[in-house]
């Protein structure tokens, strides 16, 4: 008797290893299981938000479209490369009612000879 309860003893203290294990294992499956949810989610939410606009270097000389739309249209040049000699020609401006940033602004300094800008409603 004295042999078996040092036994039941030993198990209760040590525990059994087969439960040891199926507690690992269910543990581990958990673990994978979570890891996996938050994976899916993450890839959810990269797929939710709007693509973000790289800079890439241009060869364009004029890289923002509003200013660009505005010196083809004041030099009446609807398609075509634009180039230094065509943003020498550009004296006048107009960008009144456009949605201009400050970057785009900063384009605006390429042109030269530029002596008129305006900008009413911007």
């Amino acid at each position: 008797m004295k042999q078996m309860l040092g036994m039941l003893a030993a198990v209760v203290v040590l525990g059994c290893g087969e439960f040891k294990e199926g507690f690992k294992k269910g543990f581990d499956r958990q673990k994978k299981a979570a890891e996996a949810r938050a994976a899916a989610e993450k890839e959810a939410a990269e797929a939710s938000k709007p693509p973000q606009q790289t800079k890439a270097k241009s060869d364009k000389l004029i890289a923002d479209s509003i200013v660009e739309k505005a010196v083809r249209r004041r030099l009446k040049k609807s398609t075509g490369e634009l180039t230094k000699a065509d943003l020498g020609k550009v004296i006048f401006l107009n960008l009144n009612y456009s949605r201009i940033t400050d970057a785009g602004l900063k384009e605006v300094a390429k042109l030269q000879k530029l002596t008129k800008l305006t900008l009413a409603l911007t």
